[in-house]
């Protein structure tokens, strides 16, 4: 099974933690690609480059932090656009095309997931951590 899993950061959150340790412990039950905004430092998947079904891909924009909490207007239409960028980023990628399974991570990544699963046959998964 060839699972992309999106997080729109790789900062050492507790999102981010928790998806390393199941990666990380995962072995070979699947082939497992993360999908995360270009310029994003290894971070909290440092430790996985050595696992053999693992890939990082790097793709899309960088996702501005606070942009939820807004009460810019402005702010709030770039964040949009940005989720848009990284939908229609993702939706042209190979890993998403050969995954089988989409998995979001983080309530953001959830967002410009479903858009791009949207219209697919794609299965989508979204990991909700947090009180949302």
């Amino acid at each position: 099974m060839r699972v992309l899993h999106l997080d729109h950061t790789t900062g050492r959150g507790g999102a981010e933690l928790a998806l390393a340790r199941t990666l990380a412990s995962a072995g070979d039950l699947w082939e497992a690609t993360l999908l995360v905004p270009l310029g994003t430092p290894a971070g909290a998947f440092r430790e996985l480059g050595r696992l053999p079904n693992f890939a990082v891909i790097r793709l899309g924009p960088e996702h501005p932090a606070g942009a939820a909490s807004s009460k810019k207007l402005g702010r709030s239409f770039r964040a949009f656009a940005t989720v848009l960028q990284a939908a229609a980023a993702i939706r042209r990628s190979e890993a998403f095309h050969r995954a089988d399974i989409v998995h979001a991570n983080t309530s953001r990544s959830a967002l410009y997931g479903a858009l791009a699963c949207a219209g697919t046959s794609k299965r989508f998964v979204v990991h909700l951590r947090d009180m949302v």
